[in-house]
């Protein structure tokens, strides 16, 4: 007989799928853009994929789709998984037990046998949204509000406010000139700031004056990898507002400070450097301060100790109040100690 001369199986079974699952954390702040999720089909035994007509394909909940990628010859089955933008949700999970399609493909077991594609019902036991809690969150974060950007000479002076209402893992600033980034990532704008080192109040330095520089103001949340908002965009033309003395061809300017304030802090909070070789009117490093010149920047009034010894200053009389023209940053006489300062500051 034909079976004592042969050992023949019949094999009519097929593959089945036993689980479905992701290599992805759960997240607590979910995933982002451009984040590609694994899911892995696991099969009862050993299939085989043929993309020859076509790549099978796994239909999510929320509209998207995986596309195969891996596993032909085992028995787990890789499909990727790539996240867009404007895709939400709270729970990664297939639409249905049908959403696995060849596509055009194939799915076999070594014997041809086409493998079952009813997957375990989404939510049940064995199901990717029961095995896993992958969050998909791709919410652009809310702009930073109240921006603004003072120029000054050779630098900008940057301020912001953090949103209340939406979660911040930072702020990243880019400034470019001719024209404002085309987003976070422009290979063209440079990076003024990034994280928690951008603090509201901070200076762009070293800088040309007559430029317009534009500055994008973005926000980004916790999510991997993260979500960028649209930007907000402010323009600066540094410049030199003040009327200078001209001498030297230093950029400076002149300013009163408060009473007893020195003059490294008069000119550091007006975005400048306080150097005493350059508060003197006339030559850097000159003995004389030519308290007229100076008096003419502070409405005019009369001069005192128009000799203008170092260390010592004019007074102003203005009937108001008594003016120092220090050259330098700490009082060497104490009669002086409590009197209005101007100071040049450098830019």
């Amino acid at each position: 007989a034909l079976g004592d001369l042969k050992d023949i199986v019949i094999n009519s079974s097929f593959p089945r799928v036993d689980s479905v699952t992701s290599s992805s954390d759960n997240l607590f702040y979910g995933y982002g853009v451009g984040a590609v999720i694994p899911i892995e089909i696991n099969f009862d035994e050993v299939v085989m994929v043929d993309t020859t007509g076509g790549t099978p394909t796994l239909s999510l909940a929320h509209g998207a789709q995986a596309e195969y990628v891996s596993g032909s010859g085992t028995t787990t089955l890789v499909f990727n998984y790539t996240v867009q933008d404007s895709e939400n949700t709270f729970d990664l999970a297939y639409s249905n037990n049908n959403s696995l399609s060849l596509n055009g493909g194939s799915i076999t077991d070594i014997d041809l046998n086409g493998a079952g594609l009813e997957l375990p019902d989404p939510g049940a036991e064995n199901s990717l949204s029961a095995n896993k809690e992958i969050i998909i969150n791709t919410i652009k974060p809310a702009e930073v509000i109240n921006e603004s950007v003072t120029p000054l000479s050779f630098r900008t002076q940057l301020y912001w406010d953090l949103p209340g209402t939406s979660i911040i893992d930072g702020v990243k600033i880019l400034r470019k000139t001719g024209s404002a980034a085309t987003g976070p990532f422009d290979s063209f704008a440079v990076v003024v700031c990034e994280g928690w080192t951008c603090t509201y109040g901070m200076m762009d330095e070293f800088l040309n004056n007559g430029v317009d520089y534009y500055y994008t103001f973005f926000t980004y949340d916790f999510a991997s990898p993260r979500n960028y908002s649209n930007g907000v965009v402010v323009v600066a033309n540094p410049t030199l507002s003040c009327n200078p003395p001209s001498y030297a061809g230093f950029n400076s300017c002149w300013y009163l400070g408060a009473s007893g304030e020195s003059c490294t802090d008069v000119c550091l909070g007006r975005g400048g450097v306080h150097y005493d070789t350059i508060s003197r009117v006339g030559e850097p490093g000159g003995t004389n301060m030519n308290c007229e010149i100076i008096l003419s920047f502070f409405g005019g009034a009369s001069v005192s100790n128009t000799g203008g010894t170092a260390g010592v200053g004019c007074g102003i009389f203005n009937g108001i109040t008594s003016v120092r023209i220090d050259n330098h940053t700490t009082t060497n006489d104490a009669s002086w100690a409590n009197f209005e300062r101007a100071c040049a500051c450098y830019y």
